[in-house]
């Protein structure tokens, strides 16, 4: 059984020894003298009205039981208990994945490391369970080895964008137990934590310049810029050095560049011609994650569309439609177009292409109360104020979605499966306000862009670390050939099923993805939370004495003796006043 004191600061009672010996170093024993009369009182000699002055210490039994006395008194104080053999205790650390936690790793490995061993002595087995706030991550150790939990502390890499660490600390809590221990370790301590966590502050505020965004874009001659957003968080102008590498060439010497405090600064430049990819760095601070910014001219996918089928009078607003649509041209004279524009007056279209087809027939519904569905292509667009006829005729087949009705008659329909995906407006455009009504555009252009993405096709661009990949591959297609080359570290291939969802890498980089021989993506993976990388209300809080106080008291028993302990300090205290 280990022995714990639930008062350890009355330790400090132990003084007591040494002024107890100093008191009795002080005493002087008196020394009687027989004189005959009383007049020889006079010749005493001066120096006996001093006061005491060092002397040796004499072994005496009031000596030995006033030292006896501070013992039994420290003893009481201190509060000694005993851990019970059969204790066990569970203690789950969950470290905070924001990407800030970068800038106080040494901070986090050190007090997270001391407060483990502290709370290790307050049971007599420890369970641990070291986590992250990333709910998909695995554990980095499960165990009852001490060591071995401080030294898996070593492989968190904090990575992620701001996010809500409550579903990993309810998990933490169901891992603990209800009576179990959860730390939360976060450079951003909460007033009142989740799941009844208890908080482990880590760093202070601090300043922070980096990259908030990048892109690319034409310039008027034809070419490309690479266009920068860069943010200090901080008092006072810093000057930052940037460096831009362009492909595989050489980088380009540094140059200053002066950030105000709490005002985003834009820098422009240029590409040469022919340029594929390239990062900007500037030199690194505190947190380096936001120093770097990778970047590809961009390649987007292109949509072809065809306008054949519809007449002259037809066709001039499926015309202003497809000319602020990004990423859509018209389809050669001998190519596949991927979309059609289709008019129809009976019933239903009964097409077999990707197209949008609109109502050219007579008008016979009554307008209703027009109210959107719960869909991608619709959400948060406001198809009240629409105003026509209806098409009453029209029969849903099996899997077509309304997306908008008009009382009880669709007014949009949403019709896929078997390799199409097909739009179908139930209204004529040209009579009433759908042509002016910003939902009506809006709805076409996100189905175009459906359209657009699920496309075969070649592909360069930027995404942001961890977001969802939708990438299209052909029906039947191999497995898919991944290479990531992260800005720092080696790069690395591996394979992945076409049809299991893809996520970017969580560090920034290059990501390049085949299949086979056909190049299907080229993307710059980037990290631009701000919120992530900000440290000016970083602070630290230490873990509350109380914590393992409690833990302690949960897996231990009081000093059975205690009432003998004061019995004997009764008798010291007494027995030093009577052995004068």
């Amino acid at each position: 059984m280990g022995l714990s004191f639930a008062n350890p600061a009355a330790l400090w009672a132990l003084l007591g020894l040494p002024a107890v010996l100093l008191i009795h170093f002080l005493q002087v024993k008196a020394r009687p003298r027989e004189i005959s009369t009383l007049f020889l009182l006079d010749m005493l000699p001066e120096e006996s009205r001093r006061g005491a002055v060092l002397t040796r210490l004499r072994n005496s039994a009031q000596l030995w039981c006033h030292l006896l006395a501070v013992l039994l008194l420290t003893l009481l104080l201190s509060q000694p208990r005993w851990t019970r053999p059969e204790s066990v205790q569970s203690i789950v650390i969950v470290l905070d994945d924001t990407a800030n936690m970068a800038a106080f790793r040494e901070e986090t490995l050190t007090q997270t490391r001391s407060e483990m061993r502290r709370l290790s002595g307050a049971a007599a087995r420890s369970e641990w369970r070291i986590m992250t706030s990333d709910p998909g991550a695995p554990h980095l150790y499960s165990g009852e080895d001490l060591s071995a939990a401080l030294a898996a502390l070593d492989a968190h890499r904090p990575l992620l964008g701001l996010h809500d660490p409550a579903p990993a600390l309810a998990r933490a809590r169901e891992l603990a137990g209800p009576e179990g221990l959860v730390l939360w370790v976060t450079a951003h301590p909460p007033e009142a934590p989740p799941a009844g966590a208890e908080v482990l502050g880590i760093g202070a505020p601090a300043d922070n310049a980096g990259f908030t965004g990048l892109r690319v874009e034409r310039n008027p001659e034809g070419g490309h810029d690479w266009v920068a957003s860069l943010l200090h968080r901080g008092e006072g102008e810093v000057t930052r050095h940037l460096q831009v590498q362009i492909d595989e060439q050489p980088p380009r010497a540094p140059s200053p560049v002066t950030l105000p405090p709490g005002k985003v600064v834009t820098l422009r430049g240029e590409l040469p011609g022919g340029s594929r990819r390239g990062v900007l760095r500037l030199d690194s601070d505190r947190l380096e994650i936001d120093d770097v910014m990778p970047f590809v001219v961009p390649q987007p996918k292109i949509l072809t569309y065809s306008l054949n089928e519809l007449s002259e009078a037809q066709r001039e607003w499926p015309e202003r439609v497809m000319a602020v649509a990004p990423h859509v041209r018209p389809a050669a004279a001998d190519a596949p177009a991927g979309l059609v524009w289709r008019a129809f007056s009976g019933d239903d279209p009964h097409a077999e292409d990707n197209g949008i087809f609109f109502y050219a027939g007579e008008e016979r519904g009554t307008p209703g109360t027009v109210i959107a569905e719960d869909h991608p292509l619709v959400r948060d667009l406001s198809w009240g104020p629409f105003l026509g006829f209806t098409h009453p005729g029209f029969t849903t087949r099996p899997g077509d979605r309304v997306l908008v009705w008009s009382g009880d008659t669709p007014l949009v329909v949403l019709r896929e499966g078997a390799g199409r995906r097909q739009l179908i407006l139930l209204f004529r455009p040209e009579r009433g306000n759908a042509e002016r009504l910003p939902a009506v555009l809006l709805t076409l252009h996100r189905f175009l862009e459906r359209l657009r993405e699920a496309q075969v096709q070649y592909e360069a661009r930027a995404f942001d670390a961890r977001e969802r990949l939708h990438l299209a591959v052909p029906a039947g297609a191999g497995e898919l050939r991944i290479r990531h080359t992260p800005l720092q570290g080696e790069p690395r291939e591996f394979t992945h099923p076409p049809g299991a969802p893809l996520y970017a890498p969580e560090t920034p980089g290059f990501l390049e993805i085949t299949r086979g021989d056909t190049p299907l993506l080229d993307a710059a993976i980037q990290f631009t939370d701000t919120a992530a990388t900000d440290l000016s209300q970083a602070d630290s809080q230490a873990l509350p004495e109380r914590v393992r106080l409690e833990q302690q008291e949960r897996n231990s028993h009081a000093e059975m003796l205690t009432p003998l302990w004061f019995a004997l300090l009764l008798l010291a205290l007494l027995g030093g006043w009577l052995w004068k």
